[in-house]
């Protein structure tokens, strides 16, 4: 095969992948003639719940994703759902359709969108070194250090 022929077929993939995140974009977009009912938290919560469990047999990493953090609703209706890392934010985007054609339908309201951030980890201050490993245990129980004493103990490296 000659290096035309594959250049050819990666220009086609990537029009087709065009192609499919416009039509993406259009189905998450509502019409302005669209129902737009006011909906209470509790609604929304029992909606999402439900919409989550769905994907929980077909897709237990979306149900995770979907139900890890509490979903926030801002003043204009949007949903802003946290997660934990950008493979989850791919696969709320992914199936984004899919949620909020359902969530939508649910909560008779297609003004509804949904926008993900990943959280901001914690830095965790974990112990490596045997002086670290030492200090982390006489914070825990001072008595360590006591007995450290008492029988003359040395760390060893």
């Amino acid at each position: 095969m000659d290096s035309g022929a594959i250049h050819k077929i990666s220009l086609k993939i990537n029009q087709t992948k065009e192609k499919k995140d416009t039509s993406l974009k259009e189905e998450t977009m509502p019409s302005s003639d669209t129902p737009s009912e006011n909906f209470t938290r509790e609604q929304f919560i029992a909606a999402w719940s439900k919409i989550s469990a769905s994907f929980k047999d077909n897709s237990l990493a979306l149900f995770l994703a979907m139900t890890r953090h509490k979903p926030a609703i801002t003043q204009s209706g949007n949903v802003k759902l946290t997660v934990d890392n950008a493979i989850q934010a791919d696969l709320i985007q992914e199936r984004k359709p899919e949620i909020l054609s359902a969530l939508r339908e649910s909560l008779k309201n297609y003004q509804i969108n949904i926008e993900t951030r990943i959280a901001t980890k914690q830095r965790s201050d974990k112990a490596y070194l045997p002086t670290e490993k030492l200090q982390k245990l006489i914070q825990k129980n001072p008595n360590i250090e006591k007995l450290q004493k008492t029988l003359g103990l040395d760390l060893e490296y």
